[in-house]
Formats: structure tokens, sequence, C-alpha cells
């Protein structure tokens, strides 16, 4: 895709998003920062933003883990070393204290199963999220061309319960 067609679907697929987050009563939100092809999530975070909300967005640390850092504004992120943003600050939330997570996808088969870029950060991150907090909300930010119609999920694999795209939502 072009960055004029990513900008372009990635401004309806966060339509069709907020539409439906506006029903939701929520106050910790984890949004990804998009990087490369990833559906932009600019319009979701400044409308949290707006609707005082507290976002958090994904921090990679040493031994590939993800700790979730307040974001405050753009000035204060930083280029990680796979050339995504995130933030420097020091307010870390714990995954159990999610009420609604956004979450980019590579692809995602016909049970909800997120298939990532392989590294299972957020896997490893949020494997116990539900356990701990069933009311979370995991939500799936993609476009339809990434929805397989195969079953290739593992137990390990994060679940979506929703997943955006440019023609509507897919409930899991």
């Amino acid at each position: 895709m072009s960055e004029r067609e990513i900008i372009k679907t990635s401004a309806t697929i966060q339509l069709n998003c907020l539409k439906y987050v506006k029903t939701l009563k929520h106050e910790n939100v984890l949004i990804y920062m998009p990087s490369k092809s990833e559906v932009k999530t600019d319009a979701i975070r400044k409308k949290m933003l707006n609707k005082n909300k507290k976002v958090y967005i994904p921090r990679v640390l040493e031994e590939n883990k993800l700790h979730f850092n307040k974001f405050v504004s753009e000035d204060n992120l930083v280029i990680n070393k796979f050339n995504i943003l995130e933030s420097i600050d020091q307010d870390i939330l714990p995954a159990e204290k999610f009420d609604l997570l956004i979450l980019p996808f590579v692809g995602i088969d016909k049970k909800g199963s997120r298939l990532g870029h392989g590294g299972g950060y957020y896997d490893r991150a949020l494997q116990d999220l539900k356990y701990l907090n069933d009311k979370a909300i995991i939500i799936g930010l993609g476009y339809e061309f990434q929805l397989i119609n195969d079953e290739f999920g593992e137990p390990h694999d994060l679940k979506f319960d929703l997943v955006f795209t440019e023609q509507g939502f897919h409930r899991y």
C-alpha cells in the first residue's frame, strides 16, 4: 500500500473503532504506535486524550520485554531499535490495569488469534491479562486483507475480542 492509501484507509478504520469505543466505559487505554504500513492510531490517541483517558504505549526493554509507559506528548517520545516511537515517561501501568487495549497485527485467524511479527512481545506481556482482568477488551486494527480464513492460532497467542478494518468490524 502507498503512504497515501495507508493514511486514507487508517482514517476509515480509526473512525470505525471510535464509534464503537465511545460506547464503552474505560479509563486506562493501551494503544500502539504504528510502524511501517500498520494502521495509524493518531486520531484514536487524540480522542482518548481529549476525553481525559489515561493513554499508555508499549516500550521495549532488554530481554525482549514490554512495559507500558504513559503517553504525555509527542515531545516525550524516542525511537526504539525497531524504529517505533515509545514514551520515556516514568509512569508505567501493569497489563492487568488496562480496560481497553488497541493492538496491531500482521494476520488474524478465523477464531481471532493474533499473528504478529514473530517476537512474541505482546503474547508474553499480556499472557495473563484475561485471567487477571476478564473485563479488558482487546481490539485489533488492521486491513481486511489481513484476515485469514484458516485456523493457525497457538495456545499462547493473544486473542482479539474485536477487529476493525476498513470494511467494518469482526467480533470473536
